[in-house]
């Protein structure tokens, strides 16, 4: 496949060269230097054109999120994406006397402490063990892990070929299907592409679902957020009674996850916005429990958000704005491009009912910028083209 100025990829190429070949990628896009790092500081990837200059002669980085954010802004492509990262990632000398039991409880915590670079690294550096045609359980696990690792990384298409290439495996068991369908769901959603999530959603099995709490939870958690999208009255409906069941599921679990913490602000936004703002209330009250219990820093700006709009719609303008403005502090400082994306819409807003025309006016003028560069569910998707016109921001819950 010729992906580039030369069908040569950068595996191939040998290192002195690698600069000259993504210099030719960004020819080919018609970037300069000056716009592509204007570009990343959009979404909030951190580099400047002293990077972008180091990266083209030859440096190939060890910092994958900036490396994968330079190399979304030139168009490479998933296949080139992946053989990049096996060039940019350096192998783990651990990984040799290791099992994958212990490689996946790397994974795992490396993603429960926000460290998705060096879980990726541990993910492509197990991945060397096996053979392309090895049909292993161990290898459906970590191509599966990958896709995680991907999807929190918001590298959509990188996590769908983890997934796709792990139901690919013969040796695939149902539970690990079940399992990687999820994850595709979760994908296909985040990607703007509820049809698809659905479809996937509803090739899990029943006893699979009996079987499995984790799997249980998240398959009503995504069933409604796909369904919460739609502008069918039943679905809705249906939406809020998977949610409310993913609840139950979270319960039971008697742990404090982030997942549990975005139900519950879904649920609130659905409680709003059927005229139930008591209800919308409770939901948030919950919400902020669970993430001081979890000390989850994405669901913190995710509550605040809600508290937002609960006082937006009870006519507390101040005190939204003062919310509003924290969730943007907050998520600008941990780079959430999306939570920071919805909390200065909100925020447009509240400004615009309290006659703060210069900052509403400053406000559009960076969401514009944004809007084509973040996903967002239906209700703020409407909301951004009501706001700010040019066909909004685009589709997909992340």
């Amino acid at each position: 496949m010729d992906r580039s100025p030369t069908s040569q990829s950068l595996s191939e190429c040998p290192r002195d060269r690698a600069g000259s070949y993504l210099r030719g990628l960004r020819n080919d896009r018609g970037l300069s230097v000056r716009r592509l790092a204007g570009s990343s500081r959009d979404t909030s990837s951190g580099f400047e054109k002293s990077y972008v200059a180091k990266l083209e002669a030859g440096n190939i980085p060890v910092q994958v999120q900036k490396f994968l954010t330079y190399m979304r802004l030139v168009g490479a492509s998933v296949d080139y994406l992946s053989e990049c990262l096996e060039t940019a990632v350096p192998v783990s000398p651990q990984v040799v006397e290791l099992g994958v039991d212990e490689l996946l409880s790397h994974v795992k915590e490396c993603v429960r402490t926000g460290d998705h670079e060096q879980a990726m690294r541990w993910v492509f550096s197990a991945l060397e063990r096996f053979e392309p045609d090895d049909v292993s359980s161990e290898k459906v696990t970590l191509l599966r892990a990958g896709g995680i690792v991907a999807k929190h990384m918001s590298l959509w298409e990188l996590a769908k070929r983890f997934a796709e290439d792990s139901l690919n495996v013969p040796g695939i068991t149902r539970l690990e299907r079940a399992k990687t369908l999820l994850l595709l769901a979760e994908v296909y959603s985040a990607m703007g592409q509820p049809e698809s999530a659905k479809i996937h959603l509803q090739q899990i099995g029943e006893a699979e679902l009996r079987a499995n709490q984790k799997l249980r939870r998240g398959f009503h958690h995504n069933y409604g957020l796909v369904l919460l999208d739609s502008a069918r009255p039943e679905d809705r409906q249906e939406a809020e009674l998977s949610l409310r069941l993913a609840l139950e599921e979270y319960e039971k679990s008697q742990e404090n996850l982030p997942d549990h913490v975005c139900v519950l602000v879904v649920l609130s936004r659905a409680s709003l916005e059927a005229g139930q703002l008591d209800q919308a209330k409770s939901y948030i009250e919950d919400a902020l429990e669970r993430a001081d219990a979890a000390n989850d820093e994405r669901g913190w700006q995710r509550v605040l958000i809600a508290q937002g709009r609960v006082c937006a719609a009870r006519l507390r303008m101040d005190e939204a704005y003062a919310h509003l403005s924290e969730a943007v502090k907050r998520s600008r400082r941990a780079n959430n491009t999306t939570n920071c994306f919805e909390a200065q819409l909100e925020l447009l807003a509240v400004c615009i009912s309290l006659g703060r025309q210069s900052e509403a006016e400053r406000l559009r003028a960076t969401l514009r910028r944004q809007q084509h560069r973040v996903r967002l569910d239906a209700a703020s998707m409407q909301k951004s083209r009501r706001l700010l016109g040019d066909g909004g921001a685009t589709g997909g819950s992340v």
